[in-house]
């Protein structure tokens, strides 16, 4: 997979941020344009966060169409259902222009 610079992406369309519950509270990134995978990265370094909050206020220069989470967990198991072969995916509201002005709750 290609690697690309989170600066990079704020001149660029990106169709679906994906990202990726590796562990509690850490969240990697890739990014789809043009029906390409991209792994983000951050300097020379993979792109990583500790919170949604935090990656919602980095990319927030970057024109995003769809933003998913993916998070494996064990819901599934722990309520006695078959397992799925496919992770747990939440699709995350983008923020506005306007609700970046609006004070936080």
């Amino acid at each position: 997979m290609q690697a690309i610079r989170l600066s990079s992406l704020q001149s660029l369309k990106v169709d679906e941020l994906v990202v990726h519950s590796t562990r509690q509270n850490l969240y990697t990134v890739r990014a789809v344009i043009d029906n390409q995978y991209f792994k983000v990265n951050q300097g020379a370094k993979a792109y990583q966060s500790q919170s949604i909050d935090q990656i919602l206020t980095d990319f927030a220069q970057v024109e995003i169409v769809k933003i998913t989470l993916i998070q494996d967990g064990a819901y599934d198991e722990m309520i006695g259902q078959p397992l799925e072969n496919q992770p747990n995916a939440l699709h995350i509201k983008q923020r506005t222009s306007i609700d970046k002005k609006l004070p936080s709750s």
